[in-house]
């Protein structure tokens, strides 16, 4: 998620684990992999998830966030709060238009395509969308796989409906999600997601690290808590202009 959250690594050096023979059917080997990555964190719970709803803090290099981020799992809704100095923000998206609302109350609206589309991608990678493929629909690609650190990871690219790709790096040992990887150059982004722990069945990361091109963490998101209830949906309704 651009502002909801994902990890980063010092010094993500990375050199191609071997070179051998393509899989002969690349989207079919992404499915498995996704499958298995499903399957070791929490496998049939993730389908009776209803809303995710997270909180916790963020800490930057010029201070401490606390956020909060709801998400309907059915269509991708999501609010986002940043609370700094007791001045509040909010992002929100129904599928027909994202908004902001400052800490004054002003409210801006964005109906074009691409605002409303970097909003389905941040609310599905945040939900770990790709385990729905019936749900929602996405390309699934098998990179190949990659060594970072002395582990060895199933790189699957992600490119959700009139979204963008990212990068999943699956740890072949653990089958977790390690890292987000924003494959555009001109837009780089590494998200290490660590501290994964179980709630309502699944397990979830407790540790996100963003850098968006430094070699340093640019952001350090601990989560506090999750809940996976039924959603509001009126937490979701477009503000007063």
């Amino acid at each position: 998620m651009r502002w909801a959250g994902v990890l980063v690594i010092a010094a993500f050096a990375v050199v191609f684990a071997g070179q051998g023979s393509a899989a002969p059917d690349p989207t079919a080997e992404a499915d498995a992999i996704l499958a298995h990555a499903k399957a070791a964190s929490g496998g049939g719970a993730w389908d009776r998830l209803q809303g995710w709803h997270e909180r916790g803090v963020i800490v930057r290099r010029d201070g401490q966030v606390d956020y909060e981020a709801w998400i309907d799992m059915r269509d991708l809704a999501i609010v986002n709060t940043r609370t700094a100095d007791g001045a509040t923000v909010v992002h929100g998206s129904d599928g027909r238009a994202s908004w902001i609302i400052d800490p004054a109350g002003g409210v801006r609206f964005d109906t074009t395509s691409n605002g409303l589309a970097a909003s389905r991608r941040n609310a599905y990678f945040s939900i770990f969308g790709y385990f729905f493929p019936k749900r929602f629909a996405a390309q699934r690609v098998y990179v190949g796989p990659q060594v970072s650190g002395g582990v060895t990871y199933d790189v699957v690219r992600v490119t959700p409906a009139d979204g963008s790709p990212m990068e999943l790096w699956i740890d072949r040992a653990t089958h977790r999600i390690g890292a987000l990887v924003d494959p555009d150059k001109a837009h780089p982004m590494i998200a290490l997601l660590s501290d994964y722990r179980p709630v309502g069945g699944v397990m979830v990361p407790f540790t996100v690290a963003t850098s968006f091109g430094g070699p340093r963490a640019a952001i350090v998101q601990h989560i506090g808590a999750y809940d996976f209830g039924p959603p509001d949906p009126s937490r979701f309704t477009p503000p007063q202009p």
